[in-house]
């Protein structure tokens, strides 16, 4: 079994996944086999798995649907919130770019925040509801119009998932710092970094968060990173001729909770065994 092997192998399976999901990809796209993994992972990351969910409301969304602005929408709120609830696939209701190989999603990468279109047709005048789309939980952030200015980098999403689900960003506290002397806050300083590639820290409270794991170019760099080690192992393994006697029978590549690569194959003897990054 030869490296190149696998590489073809996991290219096959990508584009198949893309044919068969109806994700729009160039040429151009295959040629640089890390690049193309790192955006399959961007692709996976995007769209959200089908399944039933638990579903928490924010106390300032709930507010503003009984606004006079916002109460036309609130039927329709919860009508998205019992499709999340019966597990209905709602990658119809994503942005059109979500079925686009190389689109970056910023909003996702920096922030773990969907913005979903109340209507799969996204009509002119459409709502977005911003949510955290977990395994087996939304939590529904807030609702604004998608003509919104800086709409993808409304800082106040932030405050509102600090101040009722604070666990959420738990992961990505900066312990022992109390402050920061540069405070990002304005929409506007949030986009205007995102789309030169420059990762900021977030304050919020007393609490100082790294949420941005964005790599320069703006693809995800835990996804970035994970491509690297992908890479980096094959050729490796290649460079020592350890899969050279092996007979390759399978190999999967999925995005879960996080990337991750696992191949089975027959060793010298004909034993199965499995190798995973």
């Amino acid at each position: 079994m030869e490296v190149n092997e696998i590489r073809a192998n996991l290219k096959d399976r990508i584009l198949d996944y893309y044919v068969m999901n109806k994700i729009k990809w160039k040429f151009s796209d295959t040629i640089d086999f890390h690049l193309l993994m790192v955006d399959y992972f961007e692709v996976l990351r995007k769209h959200i798995i089908p399944g039933k969910r638990r579903v928490s409301i924010a106390p300032e969304l709930l507010r503003k649907m009984n606004t006079a602005e916002y109460a036309g929408w609130k039927t329709r709120l919860y009508e998205i919130k019992g499709k999340f609830e019966s597990g209905e696939d709602m990658n119809g209701f994503l942005s059109k770019k979500a079925d686009e190989n190389g689109f970056k999603d910023r909003l996702l990468t920096c922030w773990k925040i969907h913005h979903i279109h109340f209507y799969p047709e996204k009509k002119k005048g459409d709502m977005l509801l911003f949510a955290v789309v977990t395994e087996d939980h939304v939590y529904m952030v807030d609702v604004l119009p998608h003509n919104k200015k800086h709409v993808f980098s409304t800082f106040q999403l932030l405050h509102i998932i600090h101040n009722n689900w604070k666990e959420i960003f738990e992961p990505y506290r900066m312990r022992g710092i109390t402050g920061v002397e540069e405070v990002i806050s304005k929409d506007e300083d949030v986009e205007k970094f995102r789309k030169s590639g420059i990762s900021t820290v977030v304050q919020l409270g007393k609490d100082v968060y790294a949420l941005d794991m964005m790599a320069s170019d703006g693809h995800n760099a835990m996804d970035v990173m994970y491509a690297n080690q992908i890479c980096n192992s094959l050729a490796l393994n290649e460079m020592k001729g350890i899969f050279k006697p092996y007979q390759l029978k399978d190999l999967s590549l999925t995005y879960k909770v996080r990337p991750s690569f696992v191949m089975t194959y027959y060793d010298a003897e004909g034993e199965l065994s499995v190798w995973g990054i």
